[in-house]
């Protein structure tokens, strides 16, 4: 395959068009997958960096589901001195960025928030609308107060 920009174009459009369909009525957050079903070695590492990929150009609604999860990831993360770095990568606009979370765990709806150990393994994902809980227990149940 020479060029897979049409194949990147499809997708997204795909993710945009299904997150954007979903009703109101639904739950808008996907549960963090369990770390014991992304890596045995991954489950027993803490968090130290979080990947946060979203969309740069989007419609009204994903662009509000992305803010709200922004700022949940903001909330749980202030105030501690020792929060993992975060790294904010647009899909859409920064596609060779973004290709290798992907390829760790496939977005289905943006935006999608990766916890990664210190080797770069999958510790914990989250995707859509999270809240700040989830991002608190994404990062091993750390209390950040």
């Amino acid at each position: 395959m020479q060029n897979p920009r049409w194949m990147v174009g499809l997708v997204m459009t795909t993710v945009v068009a299904w997150g954007c369909a979903r009703g109101s009525g639904e739950p808008a957050a996907t549960p963090a997958t369990p770390a014991s079903q992304v890596s045995n070695a991954a489950a027993s590492s803490a968090v130290s960096r979080v990947v946060f990929l979203d969309l740069e150009d989007c419609c009204e609604c994903t662009r509000n589901r992305i803010e709200q999860s922004w700022n949940a990831l903001q909330a749980a993360l202030s105030g501690d001195p020792g929060a993992p770095p975060v790294e904010r990568v647009h899909m859409d606009s920064q596609s060779q960025r973004a290709a290798p979370y992907q390829a760790l765990k496939p977005v289905m709806v943006a935006p999608a928030l990766y916890f990664l150990d210190r080797d770069g393994r999958l510790v914990a994902f989250l995707q859509g609308e999270v809240t700040d809980a989830q991002v608190r227990d994404a990062l091993g149940g750390k209390s950040i107060e």
